[in-house]
Parts: structure tokens; C-alpha cells; sequence
């Protein structure tokens, strides 16, 4: 699935073309990821946890991919 949803990226990346907003590129890969079938979340809320402790704050990735993918200014997988 990685290799998928990288490949859908980088779709959107040239087709989109250069210096729009994250949030265009985010919009328009959410609407591939949707077509093909591939689970995802939009502003996912993820804990922050600092030796087994969860702290007070938290991180949002920007699309979360299956439970496994987070984007965030670009693509990473982790």
C-alpha cells in the first residue's frame, strides 16, 4: 500500500504542478486516495507520549493513511 499511496502523490504533485498550497495538494490527494479505496483520515489528532507518558499536547497529521501514513508539508510515510 506504501508504494500506492506514494505513487498518488506524486500524481498529484505534476499534475498539480508547483507553488500552490499544501492544502490543494492535500484536497486533491484525499479525492485520490478516496477513489481508490484506500482508507485514510483528514486532521487526524495523534498522542504525544514522552517515556511511556502522554503529554499535554498532541500532534495532527495532516492525512493519515490506514492507520500508518502521515502527512505532514509533504509526504512521509512512517
Amino acid at each position: 500500500m506504501t508504494s500506492r499511496v506514494i505513487g498518488l502523490a506524486i500524481d498529484v504533485h505534476r499534475t498539480i504542478g508547483l507553488g500552490l498550497l499544501g492544502s490543494a495538494y492535500a484536497a486533491r490527494l484525499c479525492d485520490e486516495l478516496a477513489q481508490a479505496g484506500i482508507p485514510f483520515q483528514r486532521e487526524a489528532g495523534l498522542p504525544v507520549m514522552y517515556q511511556g507518558q502522554p503529554l499535554s499536547l498532541g500532534f495532527r497529521a495532516g492525512i493519515l493513511v490506514a492507520d500508518a501514513g502521515v502527512r505532514s508539508q509533504g509526504i512521509g510515510l512512517h
